[in-house]
């Protein structure tokens, strides 16, 4: 096992005026001291990978597998991974720095909030942070000795009317079998402040609904209430996730992920 934990459960014993039996009162989760191992998931390395690069494009595959990973150099990011011969991935990775605002963030039937110095969507919308410009990516690729294919990507992105921005650089590791390691580093300039979020955005292939993670669930969690959350591993599909509030805002989400799939 990766991590180890001492679930206690409080239940009632009999029925009460206030609760069936076998009511749960409290619960406490303590960790327990265990062997931390390197991988998550074991990484097969049993393929032959094969790179293909054109001035438009990479493509690495691995045929045993009915592995697929093409990259559009001129946009920078991935278009399609296969695995099994069936579509995994279809957009993405993307650089990403918005969200949809919430009411927190300014109020948005309110025009004059969407320009309030005093208000994020005010502050958010004057740096130009809702529309971003990228320069035409870096793409590297390296075959090694091991048979892994790395793909390098470095991206410029300047905010809306201005020349302040980030720099993205993403790798690929390929290995032989058809996993995909990937390392993100984001650089940001000085004078970009106060962002919505950083992090990624990717399109997965319609009908890949069902889900599993290791984390705090299963209801959603935040990182300002997440005591109420227990660490475990649950299982969900990809629809349970959200959550009709009146006002459309963040839903769904969970805090401590280990990994998901």
């Amino acid at each position: 096992g990766q991590e180890a934990y001492l679930f206690l459960t409080f239940t009632t014993v009999r029925n009460l005026p206030w609760a069936a039996a076998g009511h749960q009162v409290a619960w406490e989760q303590f960790l327990v001291a265990s062997r931390q191992t390197a991988e998550i998931f074991p990484v097969e390395k049993d393929g032959q990978l094969s790179l293909d690069e054109s001035a438009d494009a990479v493509t690495v595959t691995d045929p045993g597998h009915g592995f697929k990973f093409t990259m559009d150099k001129k946009e920078g990011r991935i278009t399609e991974i296969m695995y099994n011969n069936r579509p995994v991935i279809t957009a993405g990775p993307r650089f990403n720095i918005w969200r949809a605002p919430l009411d927190n963030d300014g109020v948005k039937g309110k025009e004059e909030q969407w320009r309030a110095h005093w208000k994020p969507l005010g502050r958010w919308m004057a740096a130009g942070y809702d529309q971003l410009t990228c320069q035409e990516p870096e793409v590297r690729t390296v075959e090694r000795k091991t048979g892994r294919i790395d793909v390098t990507v470095v991206q410029r992105f300047t905010c809306r009317g201005r020349k302040t921005g980030f720099t993205h650089r993403h790798l690929y590791k390929i290995y032989p079998g058809g996993a995909v390691e990937m390392d993100n580093t984001f650089k940001i300039d000085e004078g970009a402040k106060d962002l919505p979020r950083i992090g990624l955005r990717m399109t997965v292939a319609p009908g890949l609904e069902q889900l599993a993670w290791l984390g705090r669930g299963p209801q959603e969690n935040y990182p300002d209430r997440k005591a109420g959350s227990r660490l475990g591993r649950f299982e969900s599909t990809v629809d349970e996730q959200y959550v009709p509030y009146v006002v459309p805002q963040e839903n769904g989400h969970k805090e401590d992920v280990r990994w998901v799939f």
